[in-house]
């Protein structure tokens, strides 16, 4: 009959401590849900505002291009004005160095 007490009393004692360690683990849960759903919307975030760094670096790169592509054009059209004075300019040295002679 001792025994039979002992092993209700074994019985009831698990069973506490099994709903007490569901219990816990059942607020883990909860809070890891939680924890989780704040990651994936801080991560949704991340990819949204990349995507608009990325359109910001393409705009600046084309920005970059097209003034670059400016600088061209006009270092093209001073090197033209400039030959076309640079000959006068060597012709005058030429002229002066010739009646140095």
């Amino acid at each position: 009959m001792e025994t039979l007490i002992h092993a209700d009393i074994f019985f009831f004692v698990t069973t506490i401590a099994v709903l007490m360690i569901t219990a816990v683990f059942v607020v883990v849960m909860i809070y890891a849900v939680r924890i989780l759903r704040d990651v994936q919307h801080i991560i949704r975030r991340i990819k949204e505002e990349s995507d608009f760094i990325m359109e910001d670096i393409e705009e600046l790169r084309a920005r970059l291009k097209r003034a670059g592509e400016k600088t061209t054009h006009i270092g093209q059209l001073l090197r033209m004005i400039l030959s076309k004075i640079s000959p006068g300019r060597k012709s005058r040295r030429r002229a002066k160095g010739g009646s140095r002679r």
